[in-house]
């Protein structure tokens, strides 16, 4: 368990280890509203290494800007993503739905007898 730290105390030891902050207030307020674990603990693995006391540190030349821009590349790439997944989910629940009903009726996806069940219980005991 971590103790409690200040977004300054973050600061300090960002800059202890070597991380190049040229904005200190628009660093503690990317802070504030992204999280010191999400911006750093999630993309800091790419820029750092581990010196010969086995304490972490930056790669010399490394910004707080460079970390922070691949946390909203990665971000921006996740909506994206999601985006179009969605896009695809609903595509993919019209034509279930379409299929289904021209077969089996419209308001026929309420009866069970429909559907096959696979006990997947019954199955593993058998295996």
């Amino acid at each position: 368990m971590h103790n409690y730290k200040t977004f300054d105390d973050q600061i300090n030891i960002l800059q202890e280890r070597g991380l190049i902050i040229n904005d200190i207030d628009q660093a503690k307020e990317i802070l504030e509203i992204h999280n010191y674990y999400n911006v750093i603990n999630g993309y800091k693995d790419l820029f750092c290494y581990t010196d010969e006391n086995k304490n972490e540190k930056f790669i010399k030349g490394t910004t707080f800007n460079e970390i922070y821009s691949l946390y909203e590349f990665d971000r921006e790439l996740r909506a994206i993503i999601f985006k179009y997944t969605l896009q695809i989910e609903n595509t993919l629940r019209t034509l279930v739905s379409h299929v289904f009903s021209k077969y089996h009726g419209v308001e026929n996806y309420l009866r069970y007898s429909n559907f096959d069940f696979i006990d997947y219980k019954s199955a593993s005991k058998k295996k």
